[in-house]
């Protein structure tokens, strides 16, 4: 009977501790919500800022390319009506360029014990963030 009441009281304990934890752990989203609203960033994304900063690169880099308007002028040819002087498209290989550059970063991030894959994504990572920083201006639409 003893065994059964410290079985009953555990098992009592433990749902109240998960749902204090819970509700805890709701609190905390809340207010990182409010600071990524209020200055775009929470405290629990400077934790791993690389890859929070990669991720919103990523998407905002990606919606660019789909909802992408025109290309910086230094991308144009001097000879407009030459077929193959494609501004647009050398633009959106670029911003494939920065997402893949980016994404690479990422995924370092869960490869870390594969060096020859690393190696891979660290070349790819520093095309996409030369780009990045080269054409940073140019990133508005």
């Amino acid at each position: 009977m003893v065994l059964n009441k410290q079985r009953l009281h555990a098992r009592l304990y433990w749902k109240a501790y998960r749902a204090i934890k819970g509700v805890t752990r709701a609190h905390r989203g809340v207010i990182y919500a409010h600071q990524r609203m209020r200055r775009g960033w929470s405290t629990r994304d400077v934790g791993n800022f690389d890859q929070y900063l990669a991720g919103v690169i990523i998407s905002g880099v990606e919606h660019l390319r789909k909802t992408t308007h025109g290309h910086p002028t230094s991308l144009c040819c001097d000879d407009f009506s030459h077929p193959d002087c494609s501004g647009a498209q050398l633009w959106d290989d670029m911003l494939a360029t920065i997402v893949d550059g980016f994404t690479a970063h990422r995924e370092m991030f869960e490869a870390l014990s594969y060096i020859d894959m690393r190696e891979n994504r660290m070349e790819r990572f520093e095309e996409g963030a030369a780009l990045f920083t080269k054409h940073f201006g140019s990133l508005w639409d």
